[in-house]
């Protein structure tokens, strides 16, 4: 083997041993309480740290049992001639996959505020309206009944998600077929096939590239995972490989197309998702440099963002007037949450970075590193780069932590460069010699990433969402007129509550932390009202519950329960 080749293999080893110690000091950090806040770090701890644990036994076990594939053996292998596999099969395969694990996993539930948010809006779009009106009887409780999310106007009753609209528009399209729940799910399978695409594009004749990208995408952990939710991150990893694809044709019919794409991503969910990940690649456009197509995307993007910006006007401060979501504007926004990162929000990011890795399949780190020289040297593993950095750019300045996900969903949009990287990296390993013992490990790990890590997750994905699916089901089902659930001492109790925005039908649930003494007392005297909190659950539904002696305002929380306790409230 040349000095070459034992370089490439060499930094297999290298990578996995840089992850798991990785794995190791993340865990230590978040332990101590030096990374992460909040439900994230809630989630690092209950599900990512298990994670790291199974991926490090995979490593070391895999390692252990590897040896050497003698050459006659790989001879024979090649010989056989197995039926080929393409990247719509593993497309089909995904798609079939995430589809069962919506219903059967996931329950089709929205596990997140921001997933409701998305289904929200959605039955608003189906109905022909931009917002939701609530009835006048329940205005005074609105902020109970909906979200802090969901922009709310006391004085009109309106109320609609601040989010932007293109995920909730895309839900809304496909739920006319009634397959809305399975939006991410059909958006990720496509994301498979366009990743292929986009690696025949940036290396003609490369199928090997191709196909390794698309099967890197395919046995994403995170890919899957978020495939079962309605985020908008399923759309952003499609429309983002879509927009690349559209912009390699090189043509004016691609660069349109591009341009259209750019705009329904930037509407998507947050406008920099996009713009960061597409900037790296409008530097083809200086050499040669050409003027004519710098200015049309130039007019194509400011055209984007006037829109959206137009939507966030009409939707919120032309139709929700009077509310602080009214006032507030992008630049507002920036400036209150831009800063220079504590050193307990760089441990963050770092935490979040090997948290994004630990949830993609396991050869992926090692192949890229398998790139070598080649990052610098070749153009487009430059610009794949690139972009990707770019795309980590504003979550350190704005957000560096993500809340609620699978996997580090801030980033979900970049798995599929990430897996173009990898897949050129994967093919120089091969190159280098097929006898190798890293080769062979390489290949049970990839194995061990789908037949242990896939369940792994499942598992556990199932295991957090299934009591709040259970409890929001057991709140609607109650016989009441108002069901109040105790979103102070349950643990994330408040995204129990779920109401529609067309049409909110009874029992209206609503957040105990939410509303005064005053509105409680006003809610028993005129309706029949079923209290929740943490032991009026059933015990089989597993919530994690507080003391009440652990609130801030315990004084307040107590009088809330003495009235609802009460003869007013139970006559």
């Amino acid at each position: 083997m040349t000095g070459t080749n034992a370089e490439k293999i060499t930094v297999v080893w290298k990578a996995y041993l840089a992850l798991v110690l990785a794995f190791a000091l993340c865990a230590f950090a978040v332990i101590r309480g030096e990374a992460t806040f909040g439900i994230s770090r809630y989630f690092y701890l209950k599900v990512d740290l298990l994670g790291f644990v199974t991926a490090t036994a995979i490593i070391v076990v895999a390692a252990a049992l590897t040896q050497p594939m003698p050459r006659p053996w790989i001879t024979a292998i090649l010989a056989l001639n197995p039926p080929r596999i393409r990247s719509w099969h593993l497309a089909v395969i995904a798609t079939i996959l995430t589809i069962l694990g919506t219903r059967f996993i996931y329950h089709g539930y929205a596990f997140s505020m921001d997933e409701w948010m998305t289904q929200m809006q959605a039955e608003i779009f189906r109905n022909g309206h931009l917002s939701g009106i609530v009835p006048e009887e329940w205005r005074a409780y609105g902020g109970a009944m909906y979200h802090s999310f969901a922009a709310y106007d006391p004085l009109t009753g309106r109320v609609a998600s601040d989010y932007r609209p293109g995920m909730a528009a895309l839900y809304a399209l496909f739920d006319l077929a009634g397959s809305g729940v399975y939006t991410a799910a059909i958006l990720n399978g496509l994301a498979i096939l366009l990743t292929a695409a986009v690696a025949l594009k940036l290396w003609p004749g490369r199928g090997d590239i191709a196909l390794l990208a698309a099967f890197l995408v395919f046995s994403s952990q995170q890919a899957l995972a978020t495939a079962m939710t309605s985020y908008a991150m399923s759309a952003h990893l499609c429309f983002n490989l879509l927009w690349l694809y559209l912009f390699l044709r090189n043509d004016w019919w691609g660069h349109i197309g591009a341009v259209l794409v750019a705009a329904a991503t930037t509407a998507l969910h947050q406008i920099h998702v996009h713009l960061f990940f597409a900037v790296p690649f409008f530097f083809i456009l200086l050499r040669p440099f050409r003027p004519g197509l710098l200015v049309f995307y130039g007019i194509g993007y400011a055209a984007s963002l006037l829109l959206v910006y137009s939507w966030d006007w009409w939707s919120i401060n032309q139709h929700l007037t009077g509310t602080e979501t009214a006032a507030r504007n992008l630049l507002e926004r920036v400036i209150r949450i831009i800063r220079i990162p504590s050193l307990n929000e760089a441990l963050t990011i770092a935490a979040n970075l090997v948290r994004f890795v630990a949830w993609q399949n396991l050869i992926l780190l090692p192949l890229i590193a398998a790139c070598g020289h080649a990052l610098v040297k070749d153009k487009w593993l430059r610009l794949l780069a690139a972009a990707t950095i770019m795309s980590l750019l504003p979550y350190i300045f704005l957000m560096p932590d993500q809340g609620h996900g699978w996997g580090y969903r801030y980033l979900h949009g970049l798995i599929g460069p990430v897996a173009l990287i990898g897949a050129y990296g994967g093919t120089r390993l091969l190159a280098a010699g097929k006898d190798s013992r890293s080769i062979v490990f390489l290949g049970m790990v990839a194995i061990a990433s789908i037949f242990v890590m896939l369940p792994l997750r499942a598992w556990q994905i199932h295991g957090e969402v299934t009591p709040f699916a259970r409890a929001t089901a057991f709140a609607k089902a109650q016989q009441a007129d108002v069901v109040i659930v105790d979103s102070e001492r349950i643990f994330i109790g408040g995204d129990i509550v779920r109401n529609s925005a067309i049409a909110p039908s009874r029992p209206i649930q609503m957040r105990l932390g939410q509303l005064t003494p005053e509105q409680i007392s006003a809610l028993c005297r005129d309706h029949t009202v079923i209290y929740l909190g943490p032991e009026q659950f059933p015990k089989d539904i597993d919530l994690i519950s507080f003391a009440a002696a652990d609130l801030e305002d315990e004084e307040n929380y107590l009088r809330k329960i003495a009235l609802l306790n009460s003869n007013i409230c139970n006559s």
